[in-house]
């Protein structure tokens, strides 16, 4: 008898505490949050002032209208043409070892070279060295006779690089320098001597491989 009095308490406590739970979660069911709760939300997180670093990112990537006025433009360009001035000098070498500017392009500054064609009695009257350093003009290629070296020398200025040449002899003999172990055919059944210049000055003709 104890036994169903005590069972029959248990259960009405159980349904007591059902009972209750259910009033509670329909009571939170009816709740509505106030009209405007949203905006007003809002508004408090907007006023929080942001950290430094999100306000440079948002200015960094934030969209913006981009307009060129021609006379801010040109005096951009001309504070840019004044500012490298000291780097970059119309007419100027830009780097050491670099010439003036011809069409707007750097050309390396001309080294001293020596030709020289040893003359063993072959009756040689006149020599012009000729190649892609002169255009192959006679005229800017003469050589003179040096008595001491037994010899026909003459010195230009040339633009180091790759140059072909030879030279003519008694104004048709086309003759490749002896003393350089380079040379190239040239389509025409003859052979041109390889001149390679570097930045130093070279003493001859021989010496400048």
């Amino acid at each position: 008898m104890r036994k169903n009095t005590a069972h029959a308490s248990n259960n009405a406590t159980a349904m007591a505490q059902e009972t209750f739970w259910d009033e509670a979660f329909q009571s939170l069911d009816d709740e509505r949050a106030p009209s405007g709760l949203s905006h007003q939300i809002m508004a408090a997180v907007e006023q929080e002032p942001l950290p430094v670093w999100r306000r440079v990112w948002r200015w960094v990537w934030a969209p913006r209208e981009l307009v060129i006025r021609p006379a801010l433009a040109a005096a951009a360009l001309a504070a840019a043409v004044v500012l490298l001035g000291g780097v970059i000098y119309w007419g100027q070498p830009l780097l050491p070892g670099a010439g003036p500017l011809e069409g707007g392009q750097a050309v390396a500054e001309r080294v001293p070279v020596t030709f020289v064609l040893p003359d063993n009695g072959d009756r040689i009257e006149r020599v012009a060295v000729i190649g892609s350093f002169n255009d192959w003009n006679r005229e800017g290629g003469t050589m003179r006779y040096d008595h001491k070296r037994q010899a026909w020398v003459t010195s230009m200025r040339v633009r180091p690089g790759r140059h072909e040449y030879v030279f003519l002899v008694n104004g048709s003999k086309r003759v490749p320098d002896p003393g350089s172990p380079f040379y190239r055919q040239d389509g025409f059944g003859e052979k041109n001597s390889v001149l390679l210049v570097t930045g130093a000055s070279q003493r001859s003709a021989s010496h400048v491989l």
